[in-house]
């Protein structure tokens, strides 16, 4: 089934060091949902984002000072608009996002 939340959406990560901005590509794939994040560091390929209704979940694995650890990102999509909280080692960050295509 397909889902709204496939497309491109610019997201706005509200992190202890300031607003950090990130590009969420989703993409239909055989048997469900992949992407990319693409930020200051690069673009991290997903594997597999996981979408119930207009709920959606999704891990992210970066290199960061502290080695490499998984942010597990959790939110949910109104038409074109999306909030959700990211869980990271050192806590939960909130974010929003906007459809761009």
């Amino acid at each position: 089934a397909s889902s709204g939340l496939v497309g491109t959406w610019s997201l706005e990560v509200r992190a202890m060091r300031g607003i950090q901005y990130l590009t969420l590509e989703v993409i239909e794939e055989a048997g469900g949902f992949g992407g990319v994040v693409t930020g200051r560091r690069g673009p991290v390929v997903i594997d597999a984002i996981q979408v119930k209704g207009r709920a959606f979940s999704f891990r992210q694995k970066v290199t960061s000072p502290m080695g490499k650890i998984e942010l597990l990102y959790t939110g949910q999509i109104d038409t074109d608009r999306m909030q959700g909280e990211m869980q990271t080692p050192r806590g939960v960050i909130m974010f929003t996002g906007n459809r761009t295509k």
